[in-house]
């Protein structure tokens, strides 16, 4: 059996998104998610914690990220965990983060879901991961 790597996350935006260019030209939005995960404790206090998701995605959708994320948006993507290594000033060093295929904003002004995600939500075929 193979190997599948998909994820899917809901979130808010922790900043507007980064964008830069690959010497190649390539265009990659880099942004981080908030993740938030709230419970009650045993004495019926509400407890909350956030987990935060480093993601990146290339070409339209880095397009697309630039011209609709902002700063406290709830998003949801789709897309694949990849782990960056490289060598820092205490050794190797690893970041986990997703590789965004698909991005989808909630809908606005009452509209229907399909009608609300047919402009921001993008697949980009053409990214090299």
């Amino acid at each position: 059996m193979s190997n599948i790597n998909v994820v899917v996350l809901s979130g808010h935006l922790g900043s507007d998104p980064e964008i830069r260019f690959t010497p190649k030209g390539n265009m990659v939005a880099n942004f981080s998610l908030a993740l938030n995960e709230g419970w009650k404790d045993e004495e019926g206090n509400r407890q909350e914690r956030v987990s935060w998701v480093s993601a990146e995605a290339w070409g339209s959708l880095a397009e697309a990220a630039q011209k609709y994320l902002q700063k406290g948006h709830l998003v949801t993507l789709r897309g694949k965990l990849k782990e960056d290594v490289w060598e820092g000033e205490n050794g190797t060093r690893r970041k986990l983060k997703v590789v965004v295929r698909e991005i989808q904003l909630p809908p606005k002004d009452g509209k229907p879901a399909e009608e609300a995600e047919a402009e921001p939500s993008a697949i980009d075929e053409n990214s090299p991961f």
